[in-house]
């Protein structure tokens, strides 16, 4: 299955949207055929940001908009270090919540 929604370059970044599927086991979006939307089966389609660290594809969660101005320096470019700091706080807020018992 193809997961990716849609797929943009823009300045030499990648972005993304796809759909995802949860870890539950008896999640109605993510079993059996896809829905009436004719959409993937899945939650979504969220946007990432795509690109490669030491040969490997490293996705940063955006969101359901896509929104880069967040992203972005005064010159236009990517600035890596407030995306990292989004994937940081997403992958901290992503370990209360499994603490808690609740799975994303």
């Amino acid at each position: 299955m193809n997961d990716v929604e849609q797929r943009i370059v823009e300045r030499g970044v990648t972005y993304e949207q796809r759909w995802v599927r949860c870890s539950k086991g008896n999640c109605s979006r993510c079993q059996g055929n896809a829905g009436e939307q004719g959409h993937p089966l899945g939650h979504g389609p969220y946007w990432y940001i795509v690109h490669f660290v030491q040969g490997r594809v490293r996705r940063v969660y955006i969101g359901k908009v896509l929104d880069t101005s967040r992203f972005r320096g005064t010159d236009g470019r990517i600035n890596w270090a407030a995306v990292y700091a989004r994937k940081r706080a997403n992958d901290e807020a992503r370990g209360k919540r499994r603490e808690k018992g609740v799975v994303a």
